[in-house]
């Protein structure tokens, strides 16, 4: 297997793994605010939010040009979380699980069109690979273990 092909394993299992840990959860339950100031339903916008982002990142690596466009930082995580909880606050729990699903359709898309080097250890596309299936990762984590204790 080749670094893309490992990296979109393990991004389509991290993403599988958050869709389960969130599956049929009663709607009353998904806003409810449990970690931090998010439910369930934000840690889903939030993780959507970062999927059409960075899609377009994939998309300006591929294109040869530099991955954010110019004037935009991305390293205000706090920020941009923020942003994109708030964009999908009126959105239904199933309207965003269908942007989750779509963004990631997108992503993995986007990724697929870059060129194996950009996966070597260190380039831009391994490292947001990377830092997306620890994410997703630890929100199905955390996500598993808030509906153990509330009994979900």
């Amino acid at each position: 297997m080749s670094n893309k092909s490992d990296a979109i394993a393990a991004l389509e299992g991290a993403h599988e793994k958050l869709l389960q840990a969130g599956d049929d959860i009663p709607d009353d339950k998904m806003t409810a605010i449990w970690y931090g100031e998010w439910s369930v339903h934000d840690i889903l916008a939030h993780v959507a939010g970062w999927y059409g982002e960075l899609t377009g990142v994939f998309q300006r690596i591929a294109r040869g040009e530099p991955p954010a466009p110019e004037g935009v930082d991305y390293n205000d995580l706090d920020g941009w979380n923020a942003r994109f909880v708030k964009a999908r606050q009126a959105d239904s729990a199933r309207d965003v699980i269908a942007e989750l699903e779509s963004g990631k359709r997108a992503f993995v898309a986007a990724l697929s069109a870059l060129p194996e080097d950009r996966f070597a250890d260190g380039r831009t596309a391994q490292r947001i690979v990377h830092n997306f299936v620890n994410g997703e990762g630890g929100h199905a984590a955390d996500i598993r273990a808030w509906r153990q204790q509330q009994g979900i």
